[in-house]
């Protein structure tokens, strides 16, 4: 009897389709390692309910038929400044731009461009994406295609931060592949979420024991009866972006939470630039945000408040000046 496959040994990738809406397998520089990896296929079903003279269940018909794929990976940067990261392609997959400066830096930007242009030093993502999962060496291979998907920054003090996908496209047929991509890991460690110089609305003496970052995309199915899976695939139909945080209770002279609530006042958050090594630290940014939520909790006997920012632009804003995620 064979042994069963290993979780370790699974790997993921992401790429740009050739032709939109036909899926593309991932090659060895579009894949990469991954933790916590989640194939959830799902599909209409139409119960047939013509009359019968008793209560025996006839089979269901299959219909349409999508997956959504997850996965998480750490939040590390490349061997030198100007460098993308292996984590390139699914964030341009999540609805963002890449801007690149020799040498010094790469930031991602929302956006609502999905043609994959490049303007100066400005990449823009394609329509949609392939996305593989490999279960070891000869074993299942799962995909969808045309796809999008979204992106979570997770982190918790003295812990390197999270990016967590989550795609969603049309069913690809699972098949055995003897010959999954050959990966190259990162040999860089990532950088520990500590001296994170976290300011919200102009305050940085708040005690944090982390942040959750969610770009909160919407993915919305798009039905084709003219498809093998029902499904053309999946795409960005909105997105809510939004910041978690949970600091240590403070004086209302400190930080009136609730009267910036009850105004809609708004402010900027942003880290400081997390992490030592050129081309391995980050700082996340946005420029306008409004409390939204606010619940009372207790973190280890300390008064906490459990705060939901959202962030929002002005009525003049431009594509892309929700938030920044820079890479230096």
């Amino acid at each position: 009897m064979a042994l069963p496959y290993r979780v370790r040994d699974a790997v993921v990738g992401v790429i740009l389709e050739t032709t939109p809406y036909t899926f593309l397998e991932p090659g060895n520089a579009q894949s990469f390692p991954a933790m916590n990896i989640t194939v959830s296929p799902s599909q209409e079903i139409e119960d047939r309910n013509d009359g019968r003279p008793h209560f025996g269940r006839l089979d269901a018909i299959p219909g349409g038929a999508e997956v959504e794929i997850g996965f998480e990976i750490y939040l590390v940067g490349a061997s030198a400044a100007g460098t993308v990261p292996y984590w390139d392609i699914p964030m341009l997959a999540s609805g963002h731009s890449k801007t690149v400066v020799a040498s010094t830096s790469v930031t991602y930007k929302p956006t609502t461009r999905f043609d994959a242009g490049v303007v100066s030093t400005t990449t823009y993502p394609g329509e949609v994406y392939s996305v593989a999962v490999w279960e070891g060496n000869g074993g299942p291979r799962y995909g969808l295609r045309g796809g999008q998907g979204n992106v979570k920054l997770v982190s918790k003090q003295g812990i390197p931060a999270k990016l967590q996908f989550n795609f969603k496209g049309a069913f690809e047929a699972v098949v055995d592949d003897a010959t999954p991509p050959t990966i190259t890991a990162s040999t860089l460690a990532p950088p520990q979420f500590l001296s994170a110089g976290i300011s919200v609305h102009g305050v940085s003496t708040l005690a944090f024991d982390g942040i959750e970052f969610d770009k909160g995309n919407e993915l919305s199915r798009r039905a084709d009866s003219n498809s093998s899976s029902g499904i053309r695939g999946a795409w960005i139909t909105k997105h809510n972006p939004s910041i978690k945080i949970d600091p240590e209770l403070v004086a209302v002279a400190t930080l009136d939470i609730l009267g910036k609530w009850r105004s809609g006042a708004t402010g900027a958050f942003t880290t400081g630039v997390i992490g030592s090594t050129a081309g391995n630290r980050y700082q996340l940014a946005a420029g306008r945000t409004q409390f939204r939520e606010m619940s009372l909790g207790d973190r280890e006997g300390a008064r906490i408040t459990a705060l939901t920012l959202a962030i929002t632009t002005a009525v003049n804003a431009v594509d892309g000046d929700d938030y920044t995620l820079a890479i230096t």
